[in-house]
């Protein structure tokens, strides 16, 4: 059980991973924090609402850090990385105690989505991952995002392979995608008629991950942008371009690379390749 994390952001600058970052440990605490307010507050909101009585004290406190989090962003670095830990500390303290206590779905879900975005933090550690596995952790972490299971959800692979990946990283890659095309089929279907399909097969050196929905797609335009830093859906200007760069950057961490296809109307295709070994 972890309950002092104040080594958890060093041990991340020291890992293989570039998280969009500059060269200084400035940036890399202000990409930190950037990530997790874009990442953290719809699960946190939830858990809020739905905490068991037993853990309400934990899960204001886990609020109340998030709160001072936004408010001393790009204040005092050295500041962040203390606030940060703190918050990766506390929330997988919290989830180490969900297993005492009677908690609700809805609550079970979030907490779970939680950790798998401060999981992102740990030190990058690849290992073969059955892909029937990361699937399943997907479709459980995608539930708080698909209301009433409206868009359905499959996996078309014809061979369960093993992939050598992180599996934190590779988890929160997954979810972002999700989060990405359950966004577009709402915005195309309101979640009615809504499928996504992933996939993995060998190509040559590589196993070769498709995601796919039936979304409302992209145009030309916005497709040459999706894996550039000015790119987002989002009218929070402070976070342009947060989510697809993480998931590129994901991806390049484990000597893959990834592509994109689609169209207005036609749904989005997101191609990752990793290679068979790292």
């Amino acid at each position: 059980m972890i309950l002092s994390g104040d080594y958890l952001i060093d041990d991340f600058l020291s890992g293989n991973t570039s998280f969009i970052r500059g060269n200084s440990f400035e940036d890399t605490i202000e990409s930190v924090e950037r990530f997790i307010i874009h990442e953290a507050g719809q699960p946190l909101g939830v858990m809020v609402i739905e905490a068991p009585d037993e853990l309400r004290s934990d899960v204001d406190k886990l609020s109340e850090k998030y709160s001072t989090l936004r408010a001393n962003r790009r204040t005092n670095h050295f500041v962040s990385k203390s606030l940060i830990n703190g918050f990766i500390t506390d929330i997988k303290l919290l989830y180490s105690k969900l297993v005492n206590y009677d908690a609700g779905d809805f609550f079970k879900n979030d907490t779970n989505q939680l950790l798998t975005i401060v999981n992102y933090f740990d030190v990058f550690s690849p290992k073969l991952t059955p892909f029937s596995g990361l699937f399943d952790n997907y479709t459980r972490n995608i539930i708080p995002f698909n209301e009433n299971n409206a868009v359905r959800i499959t996996n078309s692979s014809l061979c369960d392979y093993d992939l050598k990946v992180d599996t934190s990283k590779f988890n929160f890659l997954l979810l972002n995608l999700g989060k990405n095309s359950i966004n577009a089929i709402e915005s195309r279907y309101k979640s009615l008629n809504g499928l996504i399909d992933v996939s993995v097969k060998k190509e040559g050196d590589f196993f070769v991950l498709r995601h796919r929905d039936n979304g409302c797609g992209m145009s030309n335009e916005l497709l040459a942008k999706l894996f550039k830093t000015s790119f987002s859906t989002n009218a929070d200007s402070n976070l342009h371009g947060l989510g697809t760069l993480i998931i590129k950057d994901i991806v390049e961490s484990h000597g893959g690379f990834i592509k994109a296809k689609s169209g207005l109307n036609a749904g989005t295709e997101i191609i990752v390749y990793l290679p068979n070994c790292l």
